[in-house]
């Protein structure tokens, strides 16, 4: 697992957050860990032209 996904994992857990969102690190992905913390980093502009949409769920999506 990514360092960053990890912290930002282990800093929701910590505070009792459902989740995070994150973005630029180059990977993007939604992921829910075993305790069922939600992961969501929008990925990028530039190499993969993702975003994520966010209302009652978190879904990822490309730019096409």
């Amino acid at each position: 697992m990514q360092k960053i996904k990890k912290a930002a994992l282990v800093y929701a857990g910590s505070r009792k957050l459902d989740g995070v969102i994150i973005g630029h690190t180059h990977w993007p992905e939604v992921f829910t860990d075993i305790n069922g913390i939600v992961y969501a980093n929008a990925g990028d502009w530039i190499e993969n032209c993702s975003y994520l949409v966010v209302n009652d769920e978190i879904k990822l999506e490309y730019f096409k």
